[in-house]
């Protein structure tokens, strides 16, 4: 009871914490406190919608998902290539720089390769998810007990189930929030992408107001791109207790 009571009360604070930021808002812009330049009207921003934006939302949402699963296998693919050739402490510092890389560099080499089509936007997403997963992959690894790493030899099992039914489960309990940060990353670097050519997008859909000066356009993205962000992370939150039930006990040997 008293549980549901503090859920209700919290719920009841962001609602107020909302409509306060909305009132202030509106107070700012109706009073001329700034310049409609820098914050419009509110209603402003409400009518500023246009079916580009729903087609571009589900454009970004695509290649957002496509990249990351892409991104996530392919992460889980060189860990296990480096985990079953014992070349893992080699490796380890090499995971642990792989988030440093600004992959959104690669993007003017992704457009002379694969052009202006769907392949490089996905591409560089999938790439990201590759670059941030790879050093918290590697750092649960390093924390499994020493028995469970040893495993494989004792039970004579391949090495393909031994990290599908070891390695994956024991340290999928420990990855919730690189599973969410490399969701959001990957998210983000799908709006950049949006800028290199694409025909749809969030980020076309925001230059394209750019270059009309339509700055309540603008807000209406930012709002919707932070709104899609939230609800990409509710997911992917969902998702891992449902299927990772074990995530954050204790495990032991």
């Amino acid at each position: 009871m008293k549980n549901e009571m503090k859920k209700t009360a919290g719920k009841l604070k962001g609602f107020l914490v909302l409509a306060g930021i909305l009132l202030l808002w509106a107070a700012a812009t109706e009073f001329g406190w700034v310049g409609p330049a820098y914050l419009p009207h509110p209603w402003e921003v409400a009518t500023a919608f246009h079916p580009a934006l729903i087609e571009g939302i589900a454009a970004t949402l695509l290649r957002t998902i496509t990249g990351f699963l892409i991104g996530m296998g392919l992460a889980y693919l060189l860990h296990f290539l480096a985990v079953v050739t014992r070349t893992i402490d080699f490796w380890d510092v090499q995971f642990a720089a792989s988030r440093a890389v600004p992959s959104i560099a690669f993007m003017p080499l992704f457009l002379l390769w694969f052009g202006f089509g769907e392949e490089g936007r996905i591409a560089i997403v999938a790439l990201t998810a590759v670059f941030i997963f790879l050093a918290p992959l590697q750092g649960a690894f390093q924390t499994l007990p020493r028995e469970w790493t040893i495993l494989g030899d004792r039970a004579d099992m391949p090495n393909w189930r031994y990290y599908l039914n070891i390695v994956v489960p024991g340290t999928a309990g420990m990855l919730l929030g690189a599973y969410r940060l490399t969701l959001a990353i990957c998210f983000t670097i799908a709006i950049a992408g949006d800028y290199m050519g694409a025909e749809s997008g969030i980020g076309t859909f925001i230059d394209s107001a750019r270059v009309t000066f339509n700055i309540p356009g603008i807000f209406l993205a930012i709002i919707c791109a932070a709104v899609i962000g939230i609800l990409l992370d509710r997911i992917i939150l969902f998702v891992y207790n449902r299927l990772v039930h074990w995530g954050g006990k204790t495990m032991k040997a």
